[in-house]
């Protein structure tokens, strides 16, 4: 049907021109002019009678109507073809991003973007000063809540001047000590608070945990602020993802940007409203951890997994982590010759991060608080955050009274 219409259209304008042609020129004779326009009337006549029958058909069966439009696209120009096709495609992209997102949102919705964190050309990143979030955790019915104070801690506000009638504990870690999933009155510094309450042993705790950090930022964040806090004790948490940390951290890898590595635009609007970025920004890291894992594995294939962190520890990692912290043990010792250094671990039932902190015993005022019996007391979904792995209020309140039972043994 295509092809009659546009052969009909063809002789039709071939007509026309043979029909204007003959008028216009002298040497044609008035019987071939006749001749030509009684053809022609019969033509327009055949023509009109086939476009009426085609448009029937076309209106019958509107598949035809978009191969006869396809046919007609042919004969556009080149660049209006491809502006056309790319507009389409455009679309196209965006609808289907649209549906994905949709999807999405209904089967996985993501959690939030912590926006918390602020850059550091001393410690890569560091909490925001003065900073409130509310960070909801889908589907399981709590939203943490975080409020930093003025010197970028998720604590209460310091005073001006430290007692000296108290005593100082400085608490350093990542998440865990942080207080990720749990409310600050369930966290760990405060169990201590409530143990230490009383005129006869008053502390002032100080929690000055950062998500993600490693040893390496933590020992030296210690050493800054030894004047600031003048701490007598601190407490050190090492939690199984910190070689790796250290790793980045000191060979210069660890950047961070608030908005990305990758400024683009409308990627802040993404990162904060779009499930599909977040979704496939959280596939992708788990992908490149699952990467490095197998590589790693397969250079030290006699080393472990930590469930708990889902990392792994090598021997030239247990080495320079040790060595971190009998380093600044000694430092802290020559600032304060009383100085207590305890140091635990996120995964107290670890019988291989037992077994290497224990080498850490025989070191004046340095102790490894080994905590594992109660910790193994409790059932598996106990110690842990039912959304997203960190320990309960349950394993908080245990480390608070290691803690404490341990300062009070060194008094």
């Amino acid at each position: 049907m295509v092809g009659v219409i546009l052969s009909i259209r063809t002789e039709r304008d071939k007509v026309k021109n043979l029909y204007h042609t003959g008028r216009n020129r002298r040497k044609v004779s008035d019987t071939a002019k006749g001749r030509i326009e009684v053809d022609c009337r019969h033509f327009v006549k055949d023509l009109n009678l086939a476009k009426t029958c085609a448009m029937r058909l076309l209106s019958a069966f509107p598949r035809l109507r978009g191969l006869c439009y396809g046919e007609c696209m042919l004969k556009r120009p080149a660049y209006k073809r491809i502006l056309g096709a790319a507009t389409l495609l455009l679309f196209g992209c965006l609808f289907a991003a649209l549906v994905a997102e949709t999807v999405v949102r209904l089967v996985v919705p993501q959690q939030e973007i912590p926006r918390w964190f602020a850059e550091s050309d001393e410690y890569a990143y560091v909490l925001k000063k003065n900073f409130e979030q509310d960070f909801p955790y889908i589907g399981f019915g709590y939203t943490m809540h975080v409020k930093t104070n003025s010197i970028g801690h998720r604590d209460d506000e310091p005073p001006a001047n430290l007692s000296t009638d108290s005593k100082t504990i400085l608490l350093l870690g990542d998440s865990f000590i942080f207080g990720y999933g749990v409310d600050v009155a369930d966290r760990l510094d405060t169990k201590l608070d409530e143990l230490f309450a009383g005129p006869n042993l008053p502390r002032r705790v100080i929690n000055a945990g950062t998500p993600g950090w490693g040893t390496a930022q933590e020992v030296k964040y210690g050493r800054a602020t030894f004047a600031q806090f003048n701490p007598d004790a601190i407490v050190l948490t090492f939690c199984g993802n910190d070689p790796l940390d250290d790793r980045l951290f000191l060979n210069g890898e660890l950047v961070f940007k608030e908005n990305g590595l990758v400024r683009l635009p409308g990627k802040k609007f993404l990162r904060q409203r779009s499930h599909l970025y977040r979704f496939a920004l959280t596939q992708s890291k788990i992908i490149r951890h699952n990467i490095f894992l197998r590589s790693k594995k397969k250079k030290e294939p006699q080393v472990q997994l930590d469930t708990q962190s889902a990392s792994i520890i090598g021997a030239e990692d247990w080495k320079r982590t040790l060595e971190q912290i009998i380093l600044f043990h000694e430092d802290y010792r020559a600032f304060n010759p009383s100085a207590i250094t305890l140091v635990q671990t996120t995964s107290p039932e670890n019988e291989e991060f037992r077994r290497h902190f224990k080498t850490l015993e025989g070191i004046d005022g340095l102790t490894f608080l080994d905590w594992h019996e109660p910790a193994a007391a409790l059932a598996p979904d106990e110690r842990r955050l039912p959304f997203d792995g960190h320990w309960s209020p349950a394993m908080h309140a245990l480390s608070a009274q290691a803690i404490y039972d341990a300062l009070q043994e060194k008094e």
